[in-house]
């Protein structure tokens, strides 16, 4: 990130106040071991890819936010979204600013994913609940296509395809 990791440790030390996250005091639990409530009473999944630059590659991550019935924020490589919806999934990007989506510098795709994060965390408990009934019927369009693929085996080809590439 070159001259920008100035600026990334100051985003990171700006949210030390919200830091431990509510529900996840102590050590971090694996994703299956987190507490359902805390799914079941959460709107976004934030995704941070296994490769956030180079080959474009979905782990498991991005489908378990679908099958969580979230909407989601995408921190992969670029185009990443793109692709996604090439595959006939929906993204958010009427809810969230996903233009940071087609940004090929690493360094102004991480602060413009942070910017979508920050605006869409701003908007207010009750108005995040209008969105969610009103967008059902794309959560439910993705898990329906979820339903009709074998995630183990498109995660297991895409990480072959990913590491070939690199």
């Amino acid at each position: 990130f070159g001259d920008n990791i100035k600026y990334i440790k100051d985003a990171c030390e700006s949210i030390n106040t919200q830091i431990p996250i509510i529900g996840f005091d102590g050590p971090l639990p694996n994703y299956d071991e987190v507490p359902e409530y805390i799914i079941n009473d959460t709107y976004l999944s934030i995704i941070t890819e296994t490769y956030y630059q180079g080959p474009i590659y979905f782990s498991e991550k991005i489908y378990y936010a679908m099958l969580y019935n979230h909407f989601f924020i995408y921190l992969g490589p670029t185009n990443s979204l793109k692709y996604l919806r090439s595959l006939g999934f929906k993204t958010f990007g009427h809810i969230v600013d996903e233009s940071y989506d087609d940004i090929y510098d690493p360094a102004e795709r991480l602060f413009a994913v942070t910017k979508s994060m920050d605006e869409f965390l701003r908007i207010s408990i009750d108005d995040l609940h209008r969105l969610y009934v009103e967008n059902i019927d794309i959560i439910d369009h993705n898990r329906k296509l979820i339903a009709t693929i074998d995630i183990n085996q498109i995660v297991t080809e895409s990480l072959i395809k990913a590491k070939s590439i690199r």
